[in-house]
């Protein structure tokens, strides 16, 4: 059984760019097919026509770590069939980065957390800080035993990176 919420709201409609990611360029993503595919008409994207006044769905930077604030917190032990919390924390530069909902998925005796955040493509420049963004995702298992729950996101510049915690359901 996946996630049944999070607790962070989804942007409010589907866009097909970005533009602000720590006050760079427009910056191209690998998900940005797929977007342009759900958009029925996307904008063009160039140096001199960044996309304005929206948020676009990323998976979000999980390092490096600030002290105190780890990627990924769960309990050691859980019920079966209760619903318990983990922590997804993602970090990023303040006024354009929000935490987005973690797209979850269990899988035998692991579970797959990808950090999403969303990111403004407004005018508005990116400040170059690093702030944590934590979140809480519900997960509940349906049987007994130990679990492997790795958290996927990105670490700077652009790379993949993953945290793993192992848990037991009772």
């Amino acid at each position: 059984m996946a996630v049944l919420r999070s607790h962070e709201s989804m942007p409010s409609k589907p866009i097909s760019c970005v533009s602000c990611l720590t006050g760079r360029a427009p910056v191209a993503l690998p998900v940005l097919g797929i977007l342009l595919l759900s958009c029925s008409q996307p904008e063009p994207v160039t140096m001199s026509h960044p996309p304005r006044d929206s948020w676009v769905r990323i998976v979000g930077f999980i390092e490096p770590d600030l002290p105190g604030h780890p990627a990924l917190t769960s309990p050691d032990t859980v019920n079966v069939g209760t619903t318990f919390s983990v922590t997804v924390t993602t970090f990023g530069g303040s006024g354009c980065i929000r935490p987005d909902q973690s797209d979850v998925h269990v899988n035998g005796s692991v579970v797959d957390i990808v950090a999403r955040d969303s990111i403004w493509g407004g005018p508005e420049p990116c400040l170059p800080d690093w702030h944590p963004y934590p979140r809480a995702v519900d997960i509940s298992l349906s049987s007994s035993g130990q679990y492997l729950i790795r958290l996927h996101g990105r670490a700077p510049p652009d790379s993949a990176a993953t945290r793993e915690r192992s848990i037991t359901a009772q």
